[in-house]
């Protein structure tokens, strides 16, 4: 399930009018109603004069490019379906360290709960995950669909809740993007979170509803062990 903070959800729905959030909501609790455990919430969130919108009608790609995350579907009515999801930006996304970087020396921003995941997929199909994230609290790369070199995570992991790290904002970045209704293509570059590597661009194809093709570019600086998550 998508966790325990779902509820809030529908006061967006609420707020927004969005009937297409009221339906997929209404829809995944009554899939996976623990993770709306906090049950009181719903009297207070759930707007039921709120009608539920025609998902068949709802995008099935979409891409936002603050955090660096593109996710792409066959349809939101099946629960079968081929869903895919990447994600490749720098801790905190980009325009909170834009805000960091606007003064010397730069503000203090919270980044605890990220993780050092860029480059990473998810893949879910016919109600299973082939791809998933193994994220916890002690913040590793391992723990994510993406890579180790020499042995060593991305820059900034293993310190529990994570902080700052040098140059943050520059360290992962999307280089190019494409969605259409059963197609799609998103390439990130990461290279500059490992000591090690001078150029790490992956590149997800989603191709006609049916396919998913990953491919890396790996440059190192020097002979190199890479590890694949």
């Amino acid at each position: 399930g998508p966790y325990y903070f779902s509820h809030y959800n529908f006061k967006c729905a609420s707020v927004w009018r969005d009937e297409f959030m009221q339906a997929a909501h209404v829809k995944n609790f009554k899939v996976e109603p623990d993770s709306y455990s906090y049950h009181g919430m719903a009297l207070l969130f759930h707007d039921p004069a709120l009608k539920e919108g025609d998902l068949s009608k709802y995008p099935t790609h979409r891409y936002f490019p603050d955090m660096g995350i593109a996710a792409f579907r066959t349809n939101w009515d099946d629960p079968n379906a081929l869903a895919v999801f990447f994600k490749c930006s720098p801790y905190g996304g980009h325009l909170l360290n834009e805000y960091r970087d606007a003064t010397t020396p730069p503000r203090y921003v919270n980044v605890a709960h990220d993780h050092p995941d860029a480059g990473e997929f998810l893949v879910a199909w016919k109600g299973q995950r082939f791809a998933q994230d193994f994220g916890n609290d002690k913040r590793k790369t391992d723990q994510h669909s993406t890579i180790k070199v020499n042995g060593k995570d991305q820059a900034g992991a293993g310190m529990g809740y994570t902080q700052p790290i040098p140059d943050m904002g520059k360290r992962a970045r999307i280089e190019q993007y494409f969605g259409a209704k059963g197609y799609g293509v998103i390439r990130g570059e990461a290279g500059r979170n490992y000591d090690d590597l001078t150029r790490f661009a992956r590149t997800l194809l989603y191709i006609d509803d049916a396919y998913v093709l990953i491919a890396d570019v790996i440059q190192a600086k020097q002979a190199a062990t890479i590890d694949w998550y």
